[in-house]
């Protein structure tokens, strides 16, 4: 199942980078602006869809429907300067542009995929800012298991449960290690992960918060809170998050806010 789905985003990113690849070309004659716009776009958007899909993971990095979001106007910022600089060579040396000029056919698609990636970064933006995110459970306040996961060697995943209510969810891990240490010791080692490695802050010994995104600022919050029966040298790390559209960052080391994500 991991290959097939492998297969199904090698096959995305095809289409991801084929689109607004096929765009440029049509817009531009010369090679040399086909080719150097063309080379960066892919590495532009190449950059966005592994941050998409979850290939890279970095707390610097932007939140992955950031990413689903800058896919149109990157590429609609790119096939607009590239036009511009294509018309300017042209000017410049009327014989290096293709004989006859540009074909009407060739404007034509170039018209239709400019207006059909716009409306896919629309309808984007409208399933993420809409009851639909809620219904497909892609709310930009749910947790993504890259907030944790994957888990250094000394610590062992046993479960992962997802909970939702009132309009939020949350991520339930249950966590241990291989060498059978005590549940304080896995919680030492489980915030030194998350801290060296996930860009969390720890606020108390059994709370944290890590900020995410650039436009879309996210605090994504998780607590420890372990339950009676729970097998020894184990301990459940409840992960919520809240959405904060344009508020300046929290002060580090405030505690208020963790509180108001729900962790009593």
């Amino acid at each position: 199942m991991d290959g097939l789905w492998w297969l199904v985003e090698v096959a995305g990113l095809a289409v991801w980078l084929g689109l607004p690849i096929l765009l440029l070309w049509t817009v531009t004659w010369s090679r040399s602006v086909r080719i150097g716009f063309g080379a960066a776009l892919v590495v532009i958007l190449t950059i966005l869809y592994s941050v998409f899909v979850g290939w890279i993971a970095d707390p610097r990095q932007p939140e992955w429907a950031e990413a689903a979001l800058f896919w149109g106007p990157v590429t609609l910022l790119a096939r607009g300067v590239a036009w511009a600089v294509d018309r300017r060579r042209a000017r410049r040396a009327p014989n290096a542009g293709a004989a006859g000029g540009e074909s009407a056919a060739r404007r034509r698609w170039g018209a239709v995929l400019a207006a059909g990636i716009t409306a896919l970064s629309v309808c984007c933006g409208v399933c993420l800012f809409s009851w639909v995110a809620e219904f497909v459970d892609l709310r930009l306040t749910s947790p993504d298991s890259l907030l944790v996961l994957p888990l250094p060697e000394d610590l062992t995943l046993i479960s992962v449960d997802r909970g939702c209510g009132s309009g939020q969810c949350s991520d339930i891990y249950l966590i241990g290690s291989p060498d059978g240490v005590s549940s304080d010791e896995v919680a030492e080692r489980l915030w030194a992960h998350l801290e060296t490695t996930k860009g969390w802050q720890r606020l108390r010994d059994d709370a944290g918060c890590r900020q995410h995104g650039w436009l879309l600022r996210h605090e994504f919050c998780g607590f420890i809170r372990n339950e009676p029966g729970q097998p020894d040298g184990t301990l459940r790390f409840h992960v919520s998050g809240a959405l904060a559209v344009a508020t300046p960052a929290t002060p580090a080391g405030s505690v208020g806010r963790v509180g108001t994500v729900g962790l009593w």
